[in-house]
């Protein structure tokens, strides 16, 4: 896996990585424009989804090269190993990101952006809950939380789960 350069997109820092994809291609798709058919299919297989090999993968960028090619006898398709630059973003302890909140519950802040969720645990002591309006809002200190609202955030806590990243958090700077 190769760094090469960082950017902020959707208040998250993404990187761009060259990574290694495997894609199979059916033999009826396999034509003069089948670059064209593996970077639609490699789209549709790893865009806005999260692995834990490779964190959460926002795009592919485009196809570097082909790295094997592989013809099934058995079940006509050809199986492709493809180094791939695709924008990815791998949650790490002690990340600071600012995005939008998602929901108020009555347990916390909720956020959820793609295979990406993250809860915000009330703290009794520091935090209380309100309902204003009809809607449930998040009292931290003098300022009040709601959904949609752009907050920062640190990552105390990450567990892969079968298609994204599920993690605690607190307010970032919360005193």
């Amino acid at each position: 896996m190769k760094k090469m350069k960082f950017f902020m997109l959707q208040k998250m820092i993404f990187t761009e990585a060259i990574f290694r994809l495997p894609i199979i291609l059916r033999c009826d798709e396999h034509n003069k424009h089948y670059l064209t058919t593996i970077k639609e299919k490699l789209k549709q297989e790893y865009e806005k989804k999260a692995f834990e090999t490779f964190g959460i993968i926002d795009e592919i960028k485009e196809i570097v090269d082909i790295h094997h090619e592989e013809l099934m006898t058995v079940q006509p398709s050809v199986h492709f190993i493809v180094n791939t630059l695709v924008s990815t973003y791998y949650p790490r302890k002690n990340d600071v990101i600012h995005i939008e909140t998602f929901k108020i519950l009555k347990y916390g802040i909720y956020i959820q952006k793609d295979s990406f969720r993250v809860l915000i645990p009330i703290q009794a002591d520091i935090h209380q809950i309100q309902e204003e309006n009809g809607e449930l809002v998040f009292q931290a200190n003098s300022r009040t939380i709601r959904p949609k609202d752009e907050i920062t955030i640190q990552l105390v806590d990450i567990r892969y789960e079968n298609t994204g990243f599920n993690c605690l958090a607190n307010l970032f700077n919360d005193n």
